[in-house]
């Protein structure tokens, strides 16, 4: 696992520690194995469903196909990226993007989607939520 830069290892404002908790527990089931910006990535396109929702990180992310739990050795670090999304001190490398695959998988409502950035071994997307036109500029 990759250790954090020392400037990130900064003290975070005060968010919800559920919110917390919940954001740190999706990163880590979805991106473990990637660099931080891959992980970084993954906690925004929870931010950016959430915006689209209205909803709760936590009801964002409760789809319940992915373990959500952190093993203690690793939960400092998906944490100290969660506190650093939520509170905004690490921008977004994903726009305004809400929806991820596997590099390796293009989903049937991606296929017409020309503007989607690769990070890693994820893909992300726009989606289509509240009447949003698909990006296919």
């Amino acid at each position: 696992m990759n250790k954090l830069p020392l400037i990130l290892l900064l003290v975070c404002g005060s968010v919800s520690a559920n919110e917390v908790e919940c954001l740190a527990k999706t990163i880590y089931a979805e991106s473990r194995g990637e660099q931080m910006i891959g992980q970084i990535a993954v906690g925004y396109t929870v931010i950016n469903r959430k915006k689209q929702t209205g909803k709760t990180i936590c009801h964002t992310v409760s789809a319940g196909y992915t373990q959500r739990w952190i093993p203690a050795n690793d939960r400092e670090e998906f944490v100290k990226i969660s506190k650093l999304i939520l509170t905004g001190k690490i921008a977004s490398p994903i726009g305004d993007r809400d929806s991820f695959d596997a590099y390796s998988r293009r989903p049937l409502w991606a296929r017409h989607i020309k503007k989607a950035v690769r990070i890693g071994n994820h893909t992300f997307y726009r989606s289509d939520y509240g009447n949003k036109k698909h990006d296919t500029d």
